[in-house]
């Protein structure tokens, strides 16, 4: 069960690696990402925590129609475009009303996410797995994969399987966009479940990240920032594979 104690070990966790990035010691960054793979349990009570996520920050805080627009203006006309951890599907139902829905795939993990966006885009690609395991998408066939506040839900050694999946899917001249919050204070909005006591971020995350940290994370796996733009929820990049 996570406590206070356990919030107070992640942010120093998370400090370590800001502080490896900042001084440039990738080689001791990859090490570390690589150990720092948390096994994190999740509130029982998701309704409970989710009221709070919304009454903190609002239903679509995180998916503002600046920043949709932002990621539409960076979509090439024919991309294929995966939306991966696409959560409420706000960004696919955006997406939906400039770009044909089979040029769009939303994966997830959450069955009712799936289901829900199922309905709503009848004719997208919808699939049911894992960010870090997204078997199902065959290797180069995406000319833009989406990670869409998703980098700060996972522990740093997930977040580079999920950016290695990103860059496996990823065509040879496509690009990855990322959105994330940047500095964020964890510890400032936990909450303690009424049924289980588990201590959790409301949204869930456990990352915080600061933009020199995030590029680093993004350059070991492969990636380089080409357009770095701040946002109402944090920071929006675009990123290139590295050659």
């Amino acid at each position: 069960m996570m406590t206070h104690e356990d919030w107070d070990s992640i942010a120093k966790q998370n400090s370590e690696l800001s502080a490896l990035a900042e001084a440039g010691r990738l080689c001791d960054l990859v090490r570390a990402l690589r150990e720092a793979d948390w096994d994190l349990s999740a509130m029982c009570d998701y309704e409970y925590q989710q009221d709070h996520c919304r009454a903190f920050w609002g239903p679509t805080a995180v998916h503002s129609e600046q920043d949709m627009a932002l990621i539409r203006s960076w979509i090439p006309d024919f991309s294929m475009v995966a939306d991966v951890g696409f959560g409420y599907g706000y960004l696919l139902q955006y997406l939906a009303q400039t770009m044909p829905q089979e040029q769009l795939i939303g994966i997830d993990s959450s069955e009712r996410a799936c289901a829900l966006i199922r309905e709503k885009l009848p004719d997208a690609s919808v699939i049911l797995a894992d960010a870090q395991d997204i078997s199902a998408v065959p290797t180069g066939s995406c000319e833009v994969v989406i990670l869409m506040e998703v980098v700060e839900h996972l522990s740093p050694a997930a977040g580079q399987r999920v950016l290695s999946e990103a860059y496996r899917i990823c065509a040879k001249d496509g690009s990855l966009v990322v959105s994330t919050r940047i500095n964020e204070n964890l510890g400032r909005s936990l909450l303690r479940c009424p049924s289980c006591q588990q201590v959790q971020h409301p949204a869930g995350h456990i990352r915080s990240f600061s933009e020199t940290l995030l590029r680093a994370e993004l350059q070991i796996a492969g990636w380089w920032c080409a357009e770095i733009e701040r946002s109402p929820g944090g920071i929006l990049t675009r990123c290139v594979k590295r050659s």
